[in-house]
């Protein structure tokens, strides 16, 4: 399965990608292996996920998602936050906290 995503940066910027494996692509962005755009603006919030059955599908939604303002992004992470199942927070190539949604109520638990 590929994994659409969207991460807010340390400067508040958003950045969106796709992977086959989520942590390890994290750990890259971290690392600064990742993306161009993405070195030195860690740590990372994972503010959407979103899988697919193959890299055709995601990469047209990341294609969408890239034309789009940030103000644009936004609206649509909220449109569609019933898809999120999970978010992490990176912060050196460790995950200090895993964010679970429950209803209405943003709850974070350090790991």
């Amino acid at each position: 399965m590929w994994i659409l995503y969207i991460i807010r940066c340390k400067d508040n910027s958003l950045y969106t990608g796709i992977t086959l494996n989520l942590e390890k692509r994290m750990t890259s962005h971290l690392g600064g292996k990742g993306a161009k755009y993405t070195r030195g603006r860690g740590p990372f919030e994972i503010l959407y996920t979103e899988k697919y059955p193959n890299r055709s599908e995601a990469s047209k939604q990341e294609y969408f998602l890239k034309k789009l303002t940030s103000k644009e992004k936004l609206d649509f992470i909220n449109e569609h936050a019933q898809k999120i199942v999970e978010k992490w927070i990176f912060v050196s190539n460790n995950i200090i906290a895993k964010y679970v949604p429950l209803i209405g109520n943003n709850i974070y638990i350090q790991i």
